[in-house]
């Protein structure tokens, strides 16, 4: 018994989404903070790619052998400089802001 057309196309979009492929995971930066890479259309990868200037990785958004590269390039420079140089640009990538500074922020105080 097969799986149906749609089963197939929610596992496969699953399989883009569980980490393992480079446009769609958490990296971390120089100073320990993390950051969310969710490039899930060519396009957003297509702009991280030039923002980093790593034109030949723009075919190998699904390449799980390309993680590690990009683990490099993160882990070069603090996460506020990544979320800097992105910002503005259509590249879907955020500082995961921690919880202590969460709560620092004015909304987050109870009244």
């Amino acid at each position: 018994e097969g799986m149906t057309d749609a089963a197939r196309r929610e596992f496969g979009l699953h399989r883009e989404l569980d980490g393992s492929r480079p446009h769609t995971r958490y990296y971390k930066g120089r100073d320990g903070q993390w950051i969310s890479l969710g490039a899930v259309q060519k396009k957003h990868w297509d702009t991280f790619c030039d923002v980093v200037d790593r034109p030949a990785w723009k075919d190998r958004m699904s390449d799980p052998t390309l993680s590690p590269e990009v683990e490099k390039l993160f882990s070069d420079a603090p996460s506020s400089y990544w979320e800097a140089l992105t910002a503005n640009r259509e590249v879907c990538l955020f500082r995961v802001v921690p919880w202590s500074e969460h709560l620092s922020f004015s909304q987050a105080r109870p009244q």
